[in-house]
């Protein structure tokens, strides 16, 4: 006897945006966040504690997003290179 399996065109999107889903990528973001916080420039102490673990919906599925909300986060990513934000993107897909 033959069997098939046809898989239903829209499960990865249902399965993506359940809220086990979402928790899942907030658990992720926060390996990104930790990381994040401890290699952090410091000269006051405010950018590295300033990081955020936001949870989000990407393309209709769930996701989270790793923000830092000091003032001057741009400068500390982009005009003194630090990139954290960047870099910890490695920490959240490594677990």
């Amino acid at each position: 006897m033959a069997t098939s399996f046809r898989p239903a065109s829209n499960a990865v999107r249902q399965l993506s945006s359940t809220s086990r889903m979402r928790e899942a990528m907030v658990t992720r973001t926060e390996a990104g966040q930790r990381w994040a916080e401890a290699n952090a420039p410091r000269r006051t102490g405010e950018y590295a504690s300033s990081f955020e673990v936001r949870p989000a919906t990407i393309d209709g599925k769930a996701g989270a997003v790793l923000v830092n909300t000091a003032a001057h986060a741009v400068f500390v990513e982009w005009a003194n290179g630090a990139h954290v934000l960047t870099r910890a993107v490695d920490a959240i897909e490594k677990g």
